[in-house]
């Protein structure tokens, strides 16, 4: 790594705050109790946040939950902020795939998967009660396709239909070992349902738990050695918690309660980056030869616990270098994630550096989401320069890192850096090339400006859902000229209805 991302991951990265001491466990309310989703802290629940069906991110800094009264898929902090609808309701059993970058759920009887920033939903498989894999290759759920309720496993990216199940009975709620070597769900094959195992080296299922309660949920602790799972009991659902090894299960929550959760307490914490995207602002319509361009600046804050730092590296012979990011680590280390995109050298009057390709993308969108034109910007060099972030931010550093220019008029380097420190705005202004979309041939009318970020989730952040912010505008072509009056300014959604 060159001189300067190692001064900036030794001054723009800051330790958050401590790590969970112990592993927590969470669970939901039904309404009628409170509602919401708890967590048990000194053994006492203690109100989260609204919703239910919680599913914690890889890293437990966030949470998926079903709330609302469409019941859509959210994303929350664990103090309830930085919500973001990903995915509109009714849906259930949300899960995170392993790298944070998308989730799984199930709607009407289908399974969905979503990217994390609430893009690019798709159709997966006809079944319930999806989870993914602690590899990201498969997803398990249910599906009644051969007359019982079996457990299936299909590939995350679609296809690869494989049943794992087929026993007498039916199952449900699969959930996947933090190693990957068992999958526990529920069974009535002994006429009551309780928790069963399936080992995948051996192939062969076996029970978990007899004690003759209606069991349901089961949950594997971060470090594999327990399962929570809910029991129907005469004081009602309680979550119960048995050694994934076998042996007497104990009493962990009384009721009533539904869909445990653990919270993943990783040992190191990476200081990531959070790209907050702007809304567009000083919106200009301006002609040049015969067409018209609506000009505008886009802003992008880093408000998370960690700088962004992504180099380029290319050999002589490539057009374009490669791009790696590197991240802080809590223990002082740092760690490289290869293939986040890649750098190009652009000749023009304003930009002849080096560029990251697609970091932010400008789309003109109609009420109902479709693309009416894209913005031709060929990509961005990151820096300091450009300003400072709004708002109080708590790790905000005080002095830039990046001040370079991405080694401006040097087309012939085989090496680049660029990034942004925490409270540091990556901030083009609308006077700048590329900063605009033609609106020549767009009609009369209201449409949505969307400006994006990390648009590929290729740089890992802290969260996605503040990747696009968007205005409302209205378009007038009074003599054939047009003007753009904004309507609604939104600064965390793509879709300002």
């Amino acid at each position: 790594m060159k001189r300067i991302a190692l001064a900036a991951l030794a001054i723009a990265a800051v330790a958050p705050g401590a790590a969970q001491a112990a592993t927590e466990l969470t669970f939901s309310r039904p309404e009628a109790f409170g509602g919401g989703v708890y967590m048990l802290a000194s053994g006492k629940p203690r109100h989260l946040v609204n919703g239910s069906g919680a599913a914690w991110s890889p890293d437990g800094r966030r949470i998926a939950v079903v709330a609302g009264a469409g019941a859509a898929l959210r994303v929350v902090d664990p103090d309830g902020r930085y919500g973001a609808i990903l995915a509109l309701g009714p849906v259930s059993s949300p899960d995170w795939s392993p790298d944070a970058k998308k989730l799984v759920f199930e709607r009407f009887g289908w399974i969905h998967v979503v990217d994390a920033d609430g893009t690019d939903e798709r159709r997966l498989a006809r079944g319930t009660s999806p989870a993914w894999s602690p590899g990201g290759r498969r997803i398990a759920f249910v599906s009644d396709r051969n007359g019982t309720d079996d457990v299936y496993t299909v590939r995350s990216t679609g296809g690869g239909l494989e049943q794992l199940t087929s026993g007498a009975g039916n199952e449900s709620d699969p959930a996947w070992s933090p190693n990957g070597r068992r999958l526990a769900f529920v069974t009535d094959e002994s006429g009551t349902p309780e928790i069963g195992l399936l080992d995948f080296a051996s192939r062969k299922a076996s029970p978990l738990t007899a004690d003759r309660s209606v069991a349901a949920s089961p949950a594997w602790s971060p470090d594999g050695r327990r399962i929570a799972y809910v029991s129907s009991r005469a004081t009602g659902d309680e979550v119960w918690s048995v050694p994934a090894a076998g042996g007497t299960p104990r009493r962990v929550a009384a009721g009533p309660a539904e869909h445990p959760h653990w919270r993943p307490s990783p040992r190191v914490q990476e200081l990531l980056p959070d790209l907050d995207q702007q809304p567009p602002s000083d919106l200009d319509v301006r002609a040049d030869h015969g067409r018209y361009g609506l000009w505008f600046t886009a802003a992008t804050d880093n408000i998370g616990l960690g700088p962004l730092i992504v180099s380029g590296r290319r050999s002589p012979s490539e057009l374009v270098m490669h791009a790696r990011q590197w991240v802080r680590l809590s223990d002082g280390a740092t760690r490289a994630y290869p293939r986040v995109g890649l750098w190009r050298y652009n000749h023009s009057a304003h930009h002849s550096h080096w560029h990251l390709l697609y970091y932010q993308r400008y789309e003109l969108r109609r009420a109902d989401g479709s693309v009416v034109v894209r913005d031709r910007k060929s990509g961005f060099c990151l820096g300091d320069r450009y300003g400072i972030a709004p708002g109080h931010i708590p790790h905000r550093v005080r002095r830039p890192v990046f001040t370079g220019f991405c080694n401006l008029h040097e087309p012939n380097s085989i090496g680049v850096e660029g990034g942004t420190s925490i409270g540091f705005s990556d901030r083009y202004h609308s006077r700048l090339e590329g900063q605009n979309v033609d609106i020549t041939h767009v009609p009369a009318g209201e449409y949505v400006l969307v400006h994006r970020t990390n648009t590929r989730l290729l740089i890992k952040e802290l969260r996605y859902t503040n990747n696009a912010a968007s205005v409302r505008i209205r378009l007038s072509r009074p003599h054939g000229v047009p003007t753009v009056r904004v309507l609604r300014i939104c600064a965390d959604s793509d879709r300002c209805e």
